[in-house]
């Protein structure tokens, strides 16, 4: 995984608006990053008026198999879908879109003998029977550096009153990259000019060189911004290794969250696609639903349907999820004897070390509250700190975030939603790691998507660096909300700085405006 990448915080960006415009029809074809072997199912598009018929192949399922279309967040389980049909004897078959409640997302799932076991989903978008051109009149970008943090937005200048959905995206010559998700989805209404921000520490991927802005309704004529793309380089550096940050996976039951399952399985196929020479998988807490042992054991199941023992290691944190159904577990002692038993780690709180770089993992010693680190693990976190080497990056893991830190944590900026941290020493943690400008704390339990508001803090020099892993399970998002979808972090170490990239697992792309550069302080 050697790459160059281009990054938004090597200064002023340049950017300019094209002279002619051009129509988004630039991405028709959809491409899968995978080719399964067991059942599965593929779509020639990703798009789809409500006139068009979609065709759906089937490949290696049974007759009983189904397959069935599924609103925005409709999962299979007791909501029925919107269409569906038994795969019988057919290679393909063929829906209606008009046969669909309406425009907007879908999902399509292949399930097992005529159950709720999902075997395979796919992602579609269903366009209106709107035709009318709403075309962006003018759009900017400009790049400001706030105390060595780069902010950067595009403003965009509408066409119409209509209210509607602007989506941004990579490009390259014009063409939207195929393996990234959109950058920004913003809802808009008026003619007045309005400014999109993007997150901190964006960097561009290397073969981008622009961007796309339309709108999700009408057939609009794209606009494109060039990029300068000399002015982005990072600069060239070592690779020492990759590993990955998967949280919040929520295994339950077949038939309970049968998504969570198919959800795991292709985060574990992503990472052995993309770093096939991976160093370790950290998993950081909820990876049960109720944390009995039929949770642990389809966990266990699901992760060796994939992983064989020349796979990544996984190294296991301990989450609320797994202590916090006392009535179920007969206590946290119980509790954390199961997770010990299955995860084969001797405690809840441990270290290893990678290539010389110190991983430590962090877990709740309590059933109180949300969660509490304790004085004498406390104390082992700081003896841990101390015999690092702070010119290096250290990564530390921790289920719950601390306060003020990231997505869904950010208490004092909106008290009413964000309220998800729980670590009761949180402010004392994040007071000791003010003297390691090279660490990096990576926590889960708030499920918020990694385009959300402050996915990231970054410590700039002056402070360790945190970052919300959003969740493999099921996401939420900054209005408080569950959100479809599946997520996770990629992680590449090099000599000067390390590469946080955001993976969407049920769409199989790069998560695009998760993409993060944290310098490592010589």
């Amino acid at each position: 995984m050697k790459k160059l990448f281009w990054i938004l915080a090597c200064g002023a960006l340049c950017l300019s608006g094209c002279n002619s415009q051009e129509n988004k029809e630039s991405d028709d074809n959809m491409t899968d990053v995978y080719i399964p072997i067991g059942p599965h199912i593929r779509l020639d598009k990703e798009e789809y008026s409500l006139t068009d018929s979609i065709d759906v192949k089937v490949y290696n399922a049974s007759e009983t198999d189904w397959v069935g279309f599924y609103y925005e967040f409709e999962e299979p389980s007791i909501i029925n879908s919107t269409s569906w049909q038994y795969v019988s004897n057919k290679q393909t078959l063929t829906f209606m879109a008009s046969s669909l409640k309406e425009a907007g997302e879908y999902s399509i799932y292949l399930c097992k003998d005529g159950g709720y076991e999902i075997l395979d989903v796919k992602k579609i978008y269903i366009k209106s029977s709107d035709t009318n051109d709403y075309k962006i009149d003018d759009a900017s970008f400009t790049s400001t550096l706030d105390n060595k943090v780069l902010k950067s937005s595009i403003t965009i200048k509408p066409s119409v009153e209509k209210q509607l959905t602007y989506l941004l995206y990579w490009t390259k010559d014009k063409k939207r990259l195929s393996d990234y998700t959109y950058i920004k989805k913003v809802t808009h209404k008026g003619m007045n000019e309005f400014t999109i921000d993007f997150n901190d520490c964006m960097y561009m991927p290397q073969e981008a060189n622009g961007i796309e802005i339309t709108t999700k309704e009408g057939k609009t004529t794209s606009y494109f911004l060039d990029i300068n793309e000399d002015t982005l380089k990072l600069k060239k550096s070592k690779h020492l290794f990759d590993f990955e940050v998967l949280t919040d996976i929520h295994i339950s039951t077949v038939s309970d969250k049968p998504a969570h399952i198919i959800h795991l399985k292709s985060a574990l196929k992503n990472i052995l696609d993309l770093h096939p020479n991976s160093k370790g998988v950290v998993t950081i807490g909820d990876h049960t639903n109720y944390g009995k042992r039929e949770n642990y054991e389809l966990l266990m199941s699901t992760i060796s349907s994939v992983f064989d023992e020349k796979s990544p290691n996984i190294y296991f944190s301990l989450g609320n999820h797994e202590y916090i159904y006392k009535d179920i577990m007969g206590g946290y002692p119980t509790a954390v004897s199961l997770f010990k038993e299955y995860t084969k780690q001797e405690n809840i709180y441990y270290s290893f070390e990678i290539d010389g770089l110190k991983f430590i993992i962090l877990g709740s010693d309590s059933g109180i509250g949300e969660g509490t680190i304790g004085e004498t693990q406390f104390n082992w976190l700081k003896q841990q700190l101390q015999s690092t080497d702070k010119t290096k990056p250290t990564f530390l893991f921790v289920h719950q975030p601390l306060i003020d830190t990231v997505s869904g944590s950010l208490y004092s900026k909106n008290s009413s939603i964000q309220y998800w941290y729980g670590i009761d020493s949180g402010v004392k943690i994040k007071e000791m790691l003010k003297d390691y400008p090279n660490a990096t704390l990576f926590s889960g339990h708030t499920h918020w998507t990694l385009d959300s508001v402050q996915p990231i803090l970054f410590g700039n020099g002056e402070s360790a660096n945190y970052i919300n892993c959003a969740s493999v399970g099921y996401l939420w998002n900054d209005s408080n909300t569950t959100e479809a979808g599946s997520e996770g972090v990629f992680v590449e170490v090099y000599e000067d700085y390390i590469l946080l990239r955001g993976r969407e697992f049920v769409e199989q792309k790069w998560v695009a405006t998760a993409q993060f550069v944290f310098p490592t302080y010589k």
